[in-house]
């Protein structure tokens, strides 16, 4: 389980573009190998990719980054 919060000044653009944000973040978690997760640079590794591809994604969809930081408020692995 793991718990995601965006930073940046643009909530309400985020808001609009929840479920492809949601829909990446699920997609590229689930493509991370479990063994490199294990480590904090695989965890921040996990961070500065999200972060990348949700950047891209706000500049695609709404013209701006809006995305400045990529925080985990939960990461349990079992």
């Amino acid at each position: 389980e793991i718990g995601v919060r965006l930073v940046g000044s643009e909530m309400c653009i985020r808001d609009r573009h929840e479920p492809m944000i949601r829909n990446e973040v699920i997609r590229i978690i689930s493509s991370q190998d479990f063994t490199a997760l294990r480590t904090g640079e695989g965890r921040l590794s996990l961070q500065e990719s999200l972060k990348e591809a949700l950047v891209e994604i706000m500049q695609t969809e709404a013209g701006s980054e809006g995305i400045e930081a990529v925080l985990f408020t939960n990461f349990v692995m079992q």
